[in-house]
């Protein structure tokens, strides 16, 4: 049981920045030496040393305090090398949207050429990425082949099928169910209210927030994102011009006051 209790006290001790540099996070309330040194991710150490951060607590923590300053130096120090680890990584991200960009923005500059449905029909089946990604790009192709195109196994293609005006309303239920964050995104941009329906119920914020300020959302939709715990999402359903009268009383009671505001507004203009 002692061990127990001491594991405990020495958890809490070094936890803020050693969390942060396990999450690749920034530091909440301590900070350390952030402003001290280069690093972005340091401990409570130096912070620590002032009484003044500590408030009140200070009274009921005063044991904690002697063991706090050199527990976050020890394991925050430990953890910094992990910081080179998590920023390599956001940077590869950043790199492959910004190449996932210019590829797609390359295919919508390409002059679309006239081709006959059998053609689009077959080029759909080549083995050239691009060739896939012009065809589910091109406003000219047949429901049916960017139906197919919907299951292709390049995230490009489907982005683009995601765009695309003639993709049928069944495809683009399928798309919203299983595709990654890229495709789902582009879905949540599009009128079709069966799409945005189902994607509001989607476990990914960002997606939930761009339904939210969806003005072709259904209210069914916007009323089951209006009990997010996501603050950014239900301001958006109270700012939405979509939002159903009931859904708007019931934000006229939101815990926010912004929210509260913003959906007053709504409901004076219904």
């Amino acid at each position: 049981m002692n061990k127990i209790c001491i594991i405990a006290i020495l958890a809490i001790c070094t936890g803020c920045g050693s969390y942060c540099n396990l999450r690749s996070k920034e530091p909440q309330f301590y900070g350390g030496f952030v402003n001290a040194i280069t690093l972005r991710h340091y401990g409570d150490s130096c912070k620590d040393l002032n009484l003044r951060n500590w408030g009140y607590a200070a009274a009921l923590a005063f044991p904690l305090m002697f063991l706090d300053p050199p527990g976050s130096l020890v394991v925050d120090t430990l953890t910094l090398p992990l910081i080179p680890f998590w920023e390599s990584n956001e940077q590869q991200n950043v790199r492959e949207q910004e190449q996932t960009q210019r590829k797609i923005a390359a295919v919508k500059e390409q002059k679309i050429e006239k081709k006959s449905p059998q053609q689009l029909m077959t080029l759909s089946q080549d083995k050239d990425e691009q060739k896939r990604m012009s065809v589910a790009a091109n406003p000219n192709t047949p429901p049916q082949t960017l139906s197919q195109l919907a299951k292709d196994p390049s995230n490009l293609v489907k982005m683009l099928v995601a765009e695309n005006p003639n993709t049928p309303e069944k495809a683009l239920v399928e798309m919203a169910k299983s595709e990654g964050l890229d495709v789902k995104v582009r879905l949540a941009e599009r009128k079709n209210k069966p799409v945005l329906l189902r994607l509001a119920y989607d476990r990914n914020k960002k997606v939930k927030l761009l339904i939210s300020k969806n003005t072709h959302a259904p209210q069914k939709a916007l009323a089951k994102l209006a009990e997010e715990d996501y603050v950014d999402i239900r301001i958006s359903v109270a700012r939405n011009p979509a939002t159903s009268k009931e859904t708007l009383q019931k934000l006229t009671k939101d815990s926010e006051e912004v929210i509260r505001k913003y959906a007053q507004e709504q409901l004076n203009k219904k």
